[in-house]
């Protein structure tokens, strides 16, 4: 089910957690859900067995779990590290690299193609910050 409900992966404790509290009961549903979200890394609520179908259909209705879609990456560097850039549903594209460490850091601003390309730095207004660490 698509709808345009908020993208549960937008929101960071405990925003998420008020956010689910208006519709999942009992409490422990929550812990359940985000678990799913970030242990798992779902992408349906369809795939949250433990959680009652009607509550999953609930959440269908109200809730989107989206990752951004993944338009290009590199060839990886000699340091393993890995430039990707993502589309986002808004249509706005993100830059990231895939460090050696396992964390992928994001740029805080929109980026064009030729920049993705170019393989020039951020600017000062581009800071890096660890972003959801998505399961392979």
């Amino acid at each position: 089910m698509t709808n345009d409900g908020a993208n549960l992966y937008d929101l960071a404790q405990p925003r998420l957690a008020r956010a689910l509290g208006t519709i999942v009961s009992p409490p422990f549903r929550v812990k359940q859900i985000e678990e799913w979200m970030y242990v798992h890394g779902v992408d349906s609520f369809d795939a949250m067995t433990n959680i009652p179908k009607e509550l999953r259909n609930a959440l269908a209705e109200h809730y989107r779990l989206d990752f951004p879609q993944v338009i290009e990456r590199t060839t990886p560097a000699k340091d393993g590290s890995q430039k990707y850039l993502f589309s986002l549903r808004d249509g706005n594209r993100i830059e990231a690299v895939y460090l050696i460490t396992g964390r992928l850091c994001g740029g805080m601003h929109v980026l064009r193609d030729r920049f993705f390309r170019s393989g020039a730095q951020p600017d000062a207004g581009g800071d890096a910050r660890p972003v959801l660490h998505h399961p392979a």
